[in-house]
Formats: structure tokens, C-alpha cells, sequence
């Protein structure tokens, strides 16, 4: 079997996807079978992101797991911007289809036995939230934290920024359980002062044994400017604070 990363946060829109994105190509740059996945269900963005076709999506490949069907890729579109070293699986075309994902474990089993490694994007919230009469809601988000290797919480460096990182992290801890987990604070202050702070935030209010690491993603322009683009972010002190990440995560996997 395959590595699988999740990708996590709160509700604050703390950058989770683009972490996602970013740590798929670093960890791919070394060569190995990578895949990045989209079981966000409230804000699927992976094929807008990056340029791929909304079909066929994390749907499709359901479907080719449970008829024994070879798992369909995304198809980046003919004006993407760019080069991208890892396969997709995107999310949902419209969220009204969250219904839909289930018997994600299966899918997951099937990503990890194609590929080397699976970085997950999962959604805002890992609650069990019961929405007639579709089911519970957020159940891929749940099915991804329980099944991960390891987890990467993302959060803004912020006071609300960390409040929703401490409210998702007592909803996960259960799911989580003992699978080591990351801190990424993203668009991180330059100013050890502050970064020194948000440690201490962090360390004292997060669950006990909770976070194994923190580290700071810096605020970079590329960021935007390559999501304006729609293409991956180029060299530069993100991307660098990102391969570190993935060096321990994937040590002989991550481009240096």
C-alpha cells in the first residue's frame, strides 16, 4: 500500500487546498506515483484551481471502484497554464451531490494500492452533520482523517485563525486518534516575535500529544498570482517552506 497525507483545517478558509496542491508537487518532484484527491464537500475547488475538466470527477472513479473499472484521472483543460507532475482526482461537479460519496474507504483502499503516495484534500469540517434526507454530511472528510498516515492541519495566523483550528482539532481527535499531525500556519508573520506567539497559542490549547510539529508557510505573492493563473506556484520562499515539509512527511520522496 501507498502513503496517504491528509490535508485539513477549519472553517476559515486557511489555504487548505492550496497546501494540498503544493505539497502533491513537491512530494511528486521526486519522482515517485503521486495522486492528489478532492473529497471536500462544501467547496470543491481542485479542478478550478488548477485548470481540469470537472469530468470525469471523484464520482467516476467511485464508480470504477465498486464495477472493478480502471480509475479515471482528471483531464486538465486545452488553455490550463503550465505543467502538472501528479494525477487528480477531482472533486464533486456540484456539491447537491455530497449524498453521493460514500463508501469512501474503499476508494481510498483502491488510490493507495496505484499510487505511491495520496494527498488528500478533505473539507472545513469533520462534524457528523445530519442533513435530511441525504445522510451525514461530511462522512469523506471523516472516512480520509480516520484512514490517513498522516494529517496536515492548516490554519491562519490569526486569533480567529486559531480558534477554528482548536474547534476542528477537538472534532478530529478521535478521528486521528494516535496518526501524526502537522500544524502548517499559513501565510505566516516574517516576525519571529509573532511566530513565537502563535506557538505558544498553539501548544498550550491544542489537545494533548495533538500537534508532533508546527511549521510556518510564509505569505508569498507567487500564491496569488498563481491562482490567478491557475497553475502551480513557481520557486519561491512557499514553495521552499513547502519542500521542507514534505522532506519530513516524504523524506526520500520531496524535491530539494
Amino acid at each position: 500500500h501507498g502513503s496517504m497525507l491528509a490535508v485539513a483545517g477549519g472553517t476559515d478558509s486557511p489555504g487548505r487546498s492550496e497546501v494540498a496542491i503544493a505539497l502533491a508537487a513537491a512530494i511528486a518532484a521526486g519522482g515517485e506515483p503521486v495522486v492528489l484527491v478532492d473529497v471536500d464537500e462544501h467547496n470543491p475547488s481542485v479542478a478550478r484551481r488548477l485548470g481540469y475538466q470537472v469530468a470525469p470527477n471523484i464520482l467516476d472513479v467511485l464508480t470504477g471502484v465498486e464495477t472493478g473499472a480502471e480509475l479515471a484521472v482528471a483531464q486538465r483543460a486545452a488553455f490550463a497554464l503550465g505543467e502538472v507532475d501528479f494525477d487528480v482526482i477531482c472533486g464533486l461537479a456540484t456539491i447537491d451531490d455530497w449524498p453521493q460519496l460514500r463508501n469512501l474507504g474503499r476508494l481510498l483502499t483502491a488510490v493507495t494500492l496505484r499510487w505511491r503516495h495520496a494527498v488528500i484534500d478533505t473539507g472545513p469540517s469533520c462534524q457528523p452533520d445530519h442533513v435530511p434526507p441525504g445522510g451525514a454530511r461530511n462522512a469523506a472528510t471523516r472516512a480520509a482523517l480516520s484512514a490517513a498516515d498522516q494529517i496536515v492541519a492548516v490554519c491562519v495566523p490569526t486569533p480567529l485563525g486559531v480558534l477554528r483550528l482548536l474547534d476542528w482539532a477537538t472534532a478530529a481527535a478521535e478521528l486521528i486518534g494516535e496518526h501524526p499531525t502537522t500544524i502548517a500556519v499559513n501565510r505566516a508573520p516574517s516576525s519571529m516575535f509573532h511566530r513565537d506567539q502563535l506557538r505558544e497559542q498553539l501548544v498550550t490549547n491544542l489537545p494533548a500529544g495533538f500537534a508532533g510539529d508546527i511549521c510556518f508557510l510564509p505569505d508569498d505573492r507567487r500564491v496569488r498570482d498563481a491562482a490567478w493563473d491557475g497553475s502551480l506556484v513557481p520557486r519561491g520562499p512557499y514553495t521552499e517552506a513547502v519542500n521542507v515539509l514534505a522532506g519530513r512527511l516524504a523524506p526520500s520522496q520531496a524535491a530539494h
